[in-house]
């Protein structure tokens, strides 16, 4: 009871914070007059030329529910619906627990250390004393040196959420807890505040940092850094050390371009145009669409026409053999409610998720069933009267190669976020399955139309885990 008296709570102080409007991409466009179907049609074409290829038809059929959103609500969308359709080489991908710190060492760090001109992060966490954090400071440092007497200069500028400071921020006077740090939407801090030296000694760099939260709720949950117009890494790991099962991949291609408008909404400036920035599909990119969402930090949000969230919906509405996901929570009601219609019309659902990750705040939302236990419970009792489909619901509890004997445990927890269906297509990125993510973060995510990508990512993920193997759902 507490917790919905404290988020009553902050729901009134939210109502009173008029300034939280969310930021407004042009003017809506009907989609139901001539001009606007025409308008409409030619960009959510299966055959925009954007894509390196045409859309495969169950993915086309979820592109264009997400474009008509884009372009009739333009301010729940993190970039512009004709950004949406994208490309690009799936390069790697890293699955891992955090504390081993193999994703920043082998994805990101080397991509800093050799840019050319320009470095932008926007992530959700910034632990600066962690390893992986360290070895950031250390690129940036060393990306300085490199550039010594060449006459260059590279922009790195960085993004880090408000929660990143409340969390760490215990370290570091310059950032601990301040009303300004929390309540102000976007704030730029002098860079020492995060571990990173003056930007006096770094002559060859632009270096900036700014930090950003919507007061209550908004978040920004991104995990994204994207180099030269090139290169993107994005995915579920933080530059932390956090102990959960984290990935991280590299996509390089146009698919920076959707990415790097997002970020240059929230960075609230113009971004210079690029000298060597891909931008068009190359050989071998794969078609890709950018399916993020806007922050709302209204407490009651239950805004679904997003393409993060369409894009979810949709993939449960068009698979014929399986749905799998990979999630830290999985307790948002909606996708709860798909999963059970899904087994129903005879198609597989397969969910891991974690045990242990739900905290108390989770307790605070509306739309959720609070807890993984809860949720799984709820789950088999509605397809208690259907056998056949209960046959076809699958929920595990994330288990990783480490535990012996193979049983979940309170150390063990996943922050993969992943859905993959038929095998056929991908959809990853920041978002999760809890409320947090469906109706307040602000999160990047993309749907990746190619079968042989979408068997590598659910493979990689697989092989570090025997959450399959050995599946317990706690709900019998």
């Amino acid at each position: 009871m507490k917790y919905f008296i404290l988020g009553a709570l902050l729901l009134g102080y939210a109502t009173l914070c008029t300034a939280q409007q969310l930021r407004f991409k042009g003017e809506p466009i009907d989609i139901t007059t001539p001009a606007g179907k025409g308008y409409y049609d030619k960009i959510a074409s299966r055959y925009n030329p954007r894509f390196p290829r045409p859309l495969s038809p169950k993915v086309a059929t979820i592109y264009k529910k997400v474009i008509a959103s884009a372009l009739t609500h333009p301010s729940n969308s993190p970039t512009p619906a004709t950004l949406m359709a994208t490309s690009g080489k799936f390069v790697t991908q890293i699955t891992d627990y955090g504390v081993n710190n193999s994703h920043c060492p082998k994805i990101l760090v080397p991509l800093i250390e050799k840019a050319q001109e320009e470095v932008l992060i926007a992530h959700y966490l910034f632990d600066w004393q962690s390893r992986c954090g360290q070895q950031v400071i250390q690129a940036v440092i060393d990306l300085n040196k490199r550039l010594q007497g060449t006459g260059k200069k590279v922009r790195v500028w960085i993004l880090i959420s408000t929660v990143s400071m409340l969390d760490y921020g215990r370290h570091s006077w310059q950032t601990k807890w301040k009303k300004a740090n929390f309540y102000t939407d976007l704030r730029e801090l002098p860079p020492p505040a995060f571990a990173f030296p003056e930007p006096r000694l770094m002559r060859n760099l632009s270096l900036r940092i700014k930090t950003f939260h919507k007061f209550v709720f908004g978040a920004m949950h991104s995990k994204m850094a994207i180099i030269d117009g090139r290169h993107v890494v994005a995915g579920g790991k933080n530059l932390d050390a956090l102990t959960g099962h984290e990935y991280m991949f590299r996509v390089d291609g146009t698919v920076h371009q959707p990415m790097r408008a997002d970020f240059e909404e929230i960075w609230g400036e113009p971004l210079p145009a690029l000298r060597s920035a891909i931008t068009r599909p190359q050989k071998g990119d794969v078609p890709m669409i950018y399916v993020g969402r806007t922050e709302d930090p209204t407490f009651f949000a239950n805004n679904e026409d997003n393409p993060q969230n369409l894009a979810w919906i949709g993939g449960f509405k068009v698979a014929k053999k399986e749905v799998f996901i990979e999630s830290p929570n999985v307790v948002t009601q909606r996708i709860t409610d798909l999963a059970v219609e899904t087994v129903k019309r005879g198609v597989k659902v397969t969910i891991v998720t974690s045990l242990y990750m739900s905290d108390a705040g989770q307790m605070v939302y509306m739309n959720s069933y609070k807890t993984s236990p809860l949720m799984a419970k709820h789950v088999y009792d509605r397809l208690k009267d259907d056998p056949a489909a209960a046959k076809r619901m699958t929920i595990c509890w994330f288990i990783g190669k480490k535990i012996k004997p193979a049983k979940p445990s309170k150390d063990e927890w996943t922050h993969v976020k992943a859905m993959t269906v038929d095998d056929e297509f991908a959809i990853v990125g920041s978002g999760n399955h809890d409320p947090q993510s469906w109706y307040h973060s602000r999160e990047d995510n993309y749907l990746i139309d190619d079968a042989a990508v979408a068997k590598r990512i659910k493979a990689n993920i697989l092989a570090g885990e025997q959450s399959l193997q050995h599946c317990f759902h706690g709900a019998k």
